[in-house]
């Protein structure tokens, strides 16, 4: 046996389910570009792939993979459009079509339970699982982890795997197979996307980009500070004798909540907000080459 070969995963049924551990950091990340763009960053890297079948779970590096074990399948993922988009940036992984894959986080939908795997499996399964693993490799990638590190992250790997194949067991049965296909034609649909007038888009930014000029000058503070600086508008507030939180970090609850109160009397610091809101969805469609590509949760038909 060569350095790259792997046993055959063993497999009684036509199901394989997958999972995929991808690099991500502050400014590369699911979270902050949506699916599409976040396979497409310079910086994306896929860790790991692991499968899970009724006999055997695995989990390697994507060259050492045994993308064999896919063909002729139905492959089962929870969130199948993110783990569809990881793969086909891989040029070993078979090509399939979305009517071939399963996608357990719209069954759970279906079902009214929680999407997220580590809720659906306590709910479903009464399994505990943790994603402590996976908060840790934030900027880390496999050269960088020591041989326990590797080990418990390959482990919690399987386990993502493990758990869909479980859920997709409990739950095929009772889920009718127009729900399935709903659910797959919602991934296609969104892998399509929909076409871009491109000269709108760039007539709108322009808009956006004065308005949020136009919002930046009556912000009080504006022209010393950052208009977003949380730091200068909490002085601002403490001069007119308003009280404000201990803390200006973003994420500070008491923090959040001023904010929510203390914009309801500043329009033009909602209004500059609210608009760069909306330039980032502009900046996102202006990277999509002419198509913006979705990612379109099945919920109920």
């Amino acid at each position: 046996m060569t350095e790259h070969d792997h046993p055959v995963l063993g497999n009684r049924s036509g199901y394989v389910a997958i999972d995929t551990e991808t690099y991500y950091d502050s400014e590369c990340s699911v979270d902050r570009l949506g699916v599409h763009q976040y396979v497409r960053h310079p910086s994306f890297k896929v860790l790991l792939v692991s499968a899970a079948t009724d006999q055997e779970v695995i989990c390697e590096q994507p060259h050492r993979f045994p993308w064999d074990c896919l063909k002729n399948k139905k492959v089962i993922a929870h969130n199948a459009a993110f783990d569809r988009a990881v793969l086909a940036t891989i040029p070993e992984a078979p090509v399939t079509s979305a009517y071939d894959w399963v996608d357990t986080s719209g069954m759970c939908a279906y079902h009214q339970y929680p999407r997220s795997l580590n809720d659906a499996a306590s709910v479903v399964l009464g399994m505990p699982v943790s994603k402590d693993i996976r908060d840790r490799m934030k900027g880390k990638t496999l050269k960088q982890l020591a041989p326990r590190e590797l080990h418990d992250l390959m482990e919690y790997c399987k386990q993502d795997a493990f758990v869909a194949w479980k859920l997709f067991e409990v739950l095929k049965n009772t889920t009718p197979d127009d729900e399935l296909y709903l659910m797959s034609l919602a991934i296609s649909q969104g892998e399509l996307g929909v076409q871009i007038d491109r000269s709108r888009l760039n007539h709108g930014r322009q808009v956006l980009d004065a308005a949020s000029l136009d919002a930046a000058r009556r912000i009080p503070w504006s022209g010393k500070s950052s208009p977003t600086s949380l730091k200068a508008m909490r002085e601002y507030f403490e001069s007119l004798g308003v009280e404000t939180p201990n803390s200006t970090a973003s994420k500070d609850l008491k923090c959040i909540q001023w904010l929510k109160n203390i914009l309801n009397t500043l329009p033009s610091s909602r209004i500059f907000r609210n608009i760069g809101r909306c330039l980032g969805f502009v900046n996102y469609w202006t990277k999509s080459r002419g198509v913006c590509a979705l990612t379109i949760h099945f919920l109920l038909a």
